[in-house]
């Protein structure tokens, strides 16, 4: 029996990346003191009315790591067999200042930035090919300490690219991309939440006189730091399509003591779609193979030394893993095997409709003006009041709501009971509003968000 466990656990092991780490530290635009951030995205699925993450055999991932001085280092970009596709590599100052980046492919170098300072701030980078050959310049402009133009030029001098930034409260609004002649390439509107991260995002791409807009909601969960662990992608139409989750490391980490509570559970291997440990409180355990094969047995757990023994009850072999916790992690390593570590997660697939609401309702925020009415403007609010105004005729007020399955909005005026219900849908710019037999009963255009 403990042969058959060391035989999954080998297996386990092999696709495990390595453990080894350094002391870095924070970032400026992070929480707390984080050392390393693991990011992975994974897609969805809509079942009986709720979204779930759903779980690949994948190990592709994205790993970050910080110095002391609040920047980043290195960033690790990895396949889904786990295998590094390419990295980039900073290199610092005296002062701290990013002199270069180095991007490899396949641990072979690609390109390379090499970046000008004066007085702190970077004016100028130069993108050269692997053998050292100058491709081109970006030159930058500031307002403030706040970047403002970026020009493009070739190495003959020509400008290929102008690139305006709108700053506030130390946030870009809008980014606007321009060519040499003046003509807008592409315009990036931007919104943020009361953490600093991105909720909106709105393209306007222009190429060949047509003029292409997409838009994009986000949405976060944190953790206790007020760094961001979830983030929800969702398309125009309020559809989640992505989940990134990151499991952040901090370095008070290791301080953290584990106990036999808290690995009772579940457990599955990061990067697997079913393998998994569940470690019961009789101690009894499970493990369970990508290929739906199991072994089971006793564990136990030593605060002491912080290991789990495995073991079965008809054999006198055991299996000692030594574990710790880190990033939202448990980390397991057999003492022979001390490179490697296999990495545990706990999941929650099904994800709360609260944010599926939440996205739903910000295309309708703000106010709109009623096609072929005089005057007329409804405005929707994030409490879900609306306020609907006509030239020469009393406000009306009320609530309103939205079921997405079945794409209603309901409006409740205050003072009635009845409320009136109609079917929505966003055409080209407009919303407009159906009545049950799909006629058109009314088209409004967006105005802007002056509540």
């Amino acid at each position: 029996m403990t042969k058959q466990i060391f035989v999954l656990l080998v297996i386990v092991f092999s696709s495990c990346i390595s453990s080894s780490q350094k002391n870095f530290k924070k970032t400026a635009s992070l929480k707390g003191e984080v050392v390393k951030i693991i990011e992975k995205k994974y897609d969805t699925k809509l079942k009986k009315g709720v979204f779930r993450i759903v779980y690949q055999a994948d190990l592709s991932q994205d790993i970050y790591h910080y110095n002391q001085a609040n920047s980043i280092t290195h960033t690790q970009f990895l396949d889904y067999k786990g295998k590094e596709m390419w990295r980039y590599e900073n290199s610092f100052d005296k002062n701290g200042n990013i002199i270069s980046s180095s991007v490899f492919m396949k641990n072979e170098l690609n390109n390379t930035f090499e970046n000008k300072f004066v007085d702190g701030e970077n004016i100028e980078s130069v993108y050269l090919d692997a053998d050292g050959k100058k491709l081109y310049t970006t030159l930058k402009e500031y307002e403030g300490k706040a970047l403002s133009k970026k020009t493009k030029v070739s190495i003959d001098g020509e400008v290929l690219l102008i690139t305006e930034y709108d700053n506030k409260d130390g946030v870009s609004k809008s980014i606007t991309e321009k060519l040499p002649n003046g003509k807008v390439k592409r315009f990036t509107k931007y919104e943020y939440n009361h953490f600093g991260d991105l909720t909106k995002e709105e393209v306007v791409i222009e190429d060949f006189n047509q003029k292409e807009n997409d838009i994009r909601y986000f949405e976060y969960e944190y953790d206790q730091n007020g760094n961001w662990t979830k983030k929800f992608y969702y398309n125009d139409e309020s559809v989640l399509e992505d989940v990134s989750i990151r499991n952040i490391f901090y370095s008070d980490d290791q301080k953290l003591k584990l106990s036999k509570s808290l690995l009772l559970g579940e457990w599955f291997v990061f990067g697997r779609k079913i393998q998994s440990f569940v470690f019961n409180e009789d101690n009894t355990f499970q493990l369970i193979h990508e290929n739906r094969s199991k072994a089971s047995g006793i564990w136990s757990f030593d605060a002491k030394k912080s290991n789990i023994t495995l073991t079965q009850e008809s054999e006198k072999d055991e299996l000692v893993l030594n574990c710790f916790w880190a990033g939202g992690l448990l980390h397991l390593y057999p003492e022979d095997i001390t490179d490697q570590v296999m990495q545990l997660e706990r999941r929650t697939p099904n994800i709360d409709q609260k944010f599926t609401q939440k996205v739903a309702e910000k295309p309708f925020l703000g106010k709109w003006q009623v096609v072929g009415e005089d005057e007329m403007y409804i405005e929707f609010t994030p409490e879900n009041h609306f306020l609907t105004t006509q030239k020469s005729k009393t406000p009306k007020k009320g609530t309103w709501e939205i079921n997405i399955d079945n794409r209603l909005i309901t409006f409740t005026e205050n003072g009635k009971e009845e409320s009136k219900k109609y079917h929505y849908f966003f055409e080209e710019g407009q919303l407009k509003f159906y009545n049950y037999s799909l006629e058109v009963v009314q088209t409004l255009n967006f105005v802007g968000n002056e509540m």
